[in-house]
């Protein structure tokens, strides 16, 4: 997966800053397990719109990475347990990049 995203020419820094979107919100349910999910999908969408627009401005040599997270969002929207995993996931992804 490291070879996949950083092939298509997104920087460390990008991914970083595309999973910090999720990973908020992640954060934000550990300190209000009662928030309205709606808020949860809505960042999912967000960070979808956001991967999908750096293959449009070319940032991205490739769709394979939007590919990948557009096949994941309706998981990740269908619940918390869901999300959570797939930020776990996508955690697991940026922890093992590392720094040229």
């Amino acid at each position: 997966m490291t070879d996949l995203c950083m092939g298509e020419g997104l920087t460390t820094s990008q991914l970083r800053q595309l999973f910090f979107m999720l990973k908020s919100v992640e954060q934000r349910l550990k300190g209000e397990p009662d928030l309205d999910f709606g808020i949860v999908q809505e960042a999912v969408w967000k960070f979808a719109r956001q991967v999908e627009y750096q293959v449009k401005r070319g940032v991205m040599k490739s769709p394979t990475f939007a590919a990948f997270i557009a096949k994941h969002v309706d998981v990740a929207c269908k619940d918390v347990k869901e999300f959570r995993g797939f930020v776990e996931y996508l955690t697991s992804i940026v922890a093992y990049l590392k720094e040229k």
